[in-house]
Order: structure tokens, then sequence, then C-alpha cells
């Protein structure tokens, strides 16, 4: 076959490692993609240990968790969905505050609801974390395609993804660490990982300027 414009991993890696440097934009994005990605999609097993220990070890109502979530997600895509169309950098910034509210939730259910009502006050805590899921996926995706020259897509989301894919294997180290400092704990330490990713939210520029430039 043709071997004409054939990419090398060699050279992706020599170019995604200077496209790090040299475009802090798309550094900042990693960013928030990375942070995000720790603090809102990678948070619901913590909740759901949080719902479990609210209810002295007992989950019985894990469906109505899982229903709030999938809920949460069929009716914020579309909302989100309009909203990155019309600027994906506010749709991710946006996610990142519903992250943030999720944690308040969550730590809230788990001390101050009792623990006959606790399941229920989860499932709002569920569906603000569904919401907040959402939209991040979304917003990523989006600003991504809207930010990315379009001959280096490829680039750009192989590095996107790889770096992701990476932030997620290491973030299985939370789970080791609840055994000693404790679930509350980590699910903190998530909302102040969102705040990071909402910081570099809005420090990102709009996709519509990277494009110009």
């Amino acid at each position: 076959g043709a071997q004409e414009g054939g990419r090398n991993m060699a050279g992706e890696v020599q170019a995604g490692l200077k496209l790090f440097r040299e475009d802090p934009g798309f550094s900042r994005y990693l960013g928030m993609r990375i942070a995000l990605l720790i603090s809102v999609e990678l948070a619901p097993p913590y909740f759901a240990l949080l719902a479990q220990q609210s209810q002295d070890g007992a989950l019985a109502s894990l469906g109505v968790l899982i229903f709030a979530v999938g809920f949460a997600n069929m009716i914020s895509s579309w909302v989100w969905g309009s909203m990155a169309d019309r600027s994906a950098r506010k749709v991710c910034i946006m996610a990142g505050f519903a992250g943030i509210a999720a944690v308040l939730a969550g730590l809230a259910s788990a001390y101050l609801v009792p623990g006959e009502y606790a399941i229920w006050a989860f499932g709002g805590v569920f569906l603000i974390a569904g919401i907040a899921e959402a939209g991040v996926r979304l917003g990523r995706k989006t600003y991504l395609v809207d930010a990315a020259p379009k001959d280096e897509r490829p680039l750009y989301t192989a590095l996107s993804n790889t770096l992701a894919g990476l932030a997620a294997l290491g973030a299985g180290a939370l789970g080791i660490a609840a055994q000693f400092a404790g679930v509350p704990v980590i699910v903190a330490v998530l909302g102040f990982v969102g705040v990071a990713g909402i910081l570099f939210a809005v420090a990102m520029p709009e996709a519509s300027d990277t494009q110009d430039d």
C-alpha cells in the first residue's frame, strides 16, 4: 500500500511533547480534562461508598443510585449540547461546578441526613453527579474538535486520550488511600481536584480564538 504521509509512534511522541510545551491553551485543556476526569467522572464509586457507610454497610437501594445517574445523563445531555455549540469551554466550567456541588451534597448527606433518608439524599447526589459527568464528557469532546487544527486533530486526540488514560490508572491509588484516610477524606480531595479543573477551564481560550490564531 501507499506509504506517503504515514506516521510513526516515535515521531508522534516527539510531536506531542512539542505540542504540550508550545501550546499553552492545549496544556490547560489537558489539565482541565485530567482534573475533571478524576473529580467528576471517577467520583460516583466513592459517593456509593459514602452512601453505604451512611447506612451502616447496607446498600439495598443501589438501583436507585444507578437510575439517578442514567436519568441525569439522559435529561442533561441535550442541554449541554446546546450550550456547547456556543461555548464548550463554559460547559466545562459549569460542569466542574456541578461536580463540586455533588461533592458537597455527598458529604452533607453522609453527615447531616438521618440513615433512613440517606438513600434518597444520595439519589440527589448521583443526579447532580450524572449531570456533571455528562457536561464534562460533552464539553471536553466538543472543545477538542473545535479547537484542534483539522490536520493535527489525530495528534491532539491521541495525546489527550493517552494522558487521560494514565491519569485514570494513577487515580486507582485513591482506592488504596481510602482504606487508610477514609472515604470522606478522598471525596473532599476530589472536590479540591475539581476546583483545579475549573481553574484550568477558566484559563483556557475559547475554541474559536484558537482557530483564529
